[in-house]
């Protein structure tokens, strides 16, 4: 007994090639859309790591904050205290379209790039979120300084073509 061997028809060909043409496209642009959006995904993770370190930072030290040291609107420096004795004194300051951070005499470390410096500044509040202006509408006193019922920080930076606008509200329960 001999076997056929039958191969593909012309017209059976034609219909595959056709179904692939119209299948092929729909996944590749399913598959692209998923890049797209894991793309995005990472970016806005990234972000948030960034704009997170500095409002941990910003938490830790004012948790343990004991007194102030200066104010301006491009810096603060104060004090804090660790574990109950250790005191340490902190700069945070606005410039060259960073947010730095500085302990002690140590080189300064950048917490946050991009910044757009004329949206970024520390504002000093009373309790009402009114602005607390010095008295002698110069510079704080040491008094004026820690008696400072809120003190926020508003800022806003840019990261992969993004701008992202928020604040760090510090209240303080004075006596």
């Amino acid at each position: 007994m001999i076997k056929k061997h039958r191969g593909f028809t012309l017209i059976e060909m034609l219909i595959t090639i056709t179904i692939l043409a119209i299948v092929m496209p729909l996944l590749f642009n399913v598959i692209l859309s998923s890049f797209r959006e894991l793309a995005k995904m990472e970016s806005i993770q990234m972000r948030n790591i960034a704009e997170s370190r500095l409002i941990n930072r910003l938490d830790e030290d004012f948790r343990t904050l004991s007194k102030f040291k200066f104010l301006t609107s491009d810096s603060i420096g104060f004090f804090t205290t660790r574990e109950r004795s250790y005191q340490q004194q902190v700069i945070i300051s606005i410039d060259n379209n960073q947010i730095l951070y500085q302990i002690n005499a140590s080189n300064k470390k950048v917490l946050l790039s991009n910044v757009n410096l004329a949206q970024t500044q520390f504002e000093f509040l009373n309790y009402d979120n009114s602005a607390k202006p010095p008295d002698n509408s110069e510079s704080y006193t040491t008094d004026e300084m820690n008696t400072m019922p809120r003190v926020k920080l508003s800022y806003e930076f840019t990261f992969q073509n993004e701008t992202v606008n928020n604040s760090f509200l510090l209240t303080r329960r004075l006596p």
